[in-house]
């Protein structure tokens, strides 16, 4: 847990983008949270996807 600092205060900030998003456009920010989740989720999928095992 050496970078646990830094993993809280990304989420606190992508929450944070996501509710100011969702003021400038107008849509929930339940919805613009699930996007930002979902691109995060893609991230770390392409991120572990380039471990090579061999």
């Amino acid at each position: 847990m050496t970078n646990m600092w830094l993993t809280v205060s990304l989420w606190i900030g992508l929450a944070l983008v996501a509710s100011l998003i969702s003021l400038r456009v107008g849509i929930s920010v339940a919805l613009i949270e699930i996007v930002v989740g979902a691109g995060a989720i893609l991230l770390t999928f392409l991120a572990g996807a380039e471990i090579d095992l061999c």
